[in-house]
């Protein structure tokens, strides 16, 4: 989901840390019991979707993290065998061919996208099970065979493999047992985070028929349970949420506004608007100013790329309400078997967090800032990484357990939770 035009922009501070809590049990008699799936069969499981669905994290593909993509654990605690995905070795790739995943120099905090690396298992003989493909919008679901025919998006070749079929096409040659489908985020999120200022979004009115058309196409090749997700509120993850529309004044630690361009005219920002995650370098440089002295002014205006302003806000979240409308019609009408409400698990994760096994809380918030300005890491606790819009494997663990409670409750299956445990 992270557009390539972004990446010269790409320098933020951080520490990269992580905190794996893993705890051991008793064995207790049953368990080594196989899961009760109920009313599914994950013989054959294959999963639809963009990044979220492939595993994305810290802003690149990669098998370190794919193991963690929410349908690999859901595989993994259903004890499927063979759930093949489309594993990209060492760095991986990013949205462009040429890079892989994030790396950051600890002396000079400065972010950077290594290497690209190699495609771990192109040779399979067959089609991947996690056909999950970053950067893909709904209608190249079942119109695209080759990444020329869906923007130049070089997932697209890696994953389909120039088998000369859609993603649609691709799943149905395994003739499935169970499916998942998170389509829907590509579709307003490309246009959000360019602030409103580049790539257009799909009205709801065609993301409508395109979805109608997407499911259509599902259907007719195939009966088997079909679990789909809507569309969480993006303006709520750390990409648009990190950094605030001021800076601190280094003596009073008052708020002084910053300017940003909205509709080519620099205007001084409020609370409601959104300073988005790759203007950090930007944010640190006018708060340097502001520490010599120097109140920014309107001349310094971010650029309006790098910011969604309050009206902005209201429309990307007019839209994803009009698509999740538009998924929670198709399942009244049948034509999916099971939703998840991942819109309401992010709002709750917002508020709440989720608590694992180890007792310990994890949120949605990556980094923010003191009364005095000075940035506060948040990388210990936090369901996010580095590139601010994909979750890490902990929050890939708590999408696969909002999907496993639906299809508990819908499938008269007992499936059990993704723990800590279960990562890897």
């Amino acid at each position: 989901m992270l557009p390539s035009h972004l990446r010269s922009t790409l320098f933020f501070f951080t520490i990269l840390t992580s905190l794996l809590f893993i705890s051991g049990c008793e064995k207790n008699p049953g368990d080594n019991d196989p899961p009760a799936t109920g009313d599914l069969d994950f013989t054959r499981y294959v999963a639809l979707g963009n990044s979220l669905t492939a595993g994305v994290s810290n802003g690149a593909l990669y098998e370190a993290v794919q193991r963690n993509s929410f349908p690999n654990l859901i595989a993994r605690v259903v004890e499927m065998t063979d759930f093949q995905q489309p594993l990209m070795a060492d760095s991986g790739f990013s949205f462009l061919p040429t890079e892989g995943r994030i790396v950051i120099n600890p002396l000079t905090m400065n972010i950077r996208f290594s290497q690209a690396g190699t495609e771990a298992n192109a040779n399979l003989d067959r089609a991947f099970n996690n056909l999950g493909i970053p950067a893909i919008r709904t209608h190249q679901m079942y119109t695209a065979t080759t990444s020329s025919e869906a923007g130049d998006n070089h997932f697209v070749d890696k994953i389909l493999r120039n088998h000369g079929r859609t993603v649609v096409e691709e799943a149905l040659t395994l003739d499935p047992t169970v499916m998942t489908l998170w389509i829907g985020n590509n579709d307003i999120l490309e246009a959000a985070v360019q602030g409103m200022s580049g790539t257009a979004y799909t009205p709801p009115e065609v993301f409508a028929a395109q979805l109608d058309t997407l499911l259509m196409r599902i259907n007719a090749g195939t009966d088997v349970p079909l679990i789909a997700a809507n569309i969480p509120d993006i303006t709520q993850v750390p990409y648009f949420t990190s950094i605030p529309p001021y800076l601190r004044h280094p003596e009073t630690h008052e708020k002084v506004y910053l300017y940003g361009m909205v509709d080519g005219t620099p205007q001084q920002l409020t609370e409601d608007d959104y300073v988005l995650f790759f203007a950090l370098p930007t944010f640190y440089a006018l708060q340097d100013s502001l520490n010599h002295g120097i109140t920014p002014g309107p001349e310094q205006a971010i650029s309006d790329t790098l910011v969604l302003d309050a009206t902005e806000a209201i429309e990307v979240r007019n839209v994803i309400m009009a698509y999740n409308q538009t998924i929670a019609t198709a399942f009244t009408a049948d034509k999916l078997d099971a939703l998840v409400d991942i819109h309401t698990l992010f709002d709750d994760l917002r508020t709440a967090g989720y608590t694992f096994e180890n007792g310990l809380t994890y949120t949605p918030d990556l980094l923010g800032f003191d009364n005095e300005g000075n940035i506060q890491l948040r990388l210990a606790t936090t369901l996010f990484n580095l590139d601010g819009l994909h979750p890490n494997s902990l929050g890939y663990a708590v999408i696969a357990n909002a999907f496993i409670e639906v299809m508990n409750a819908t499938f008269s299956a007992s499936i059990p939770l993704v723990k800590l445990s279960n990562l890897q």
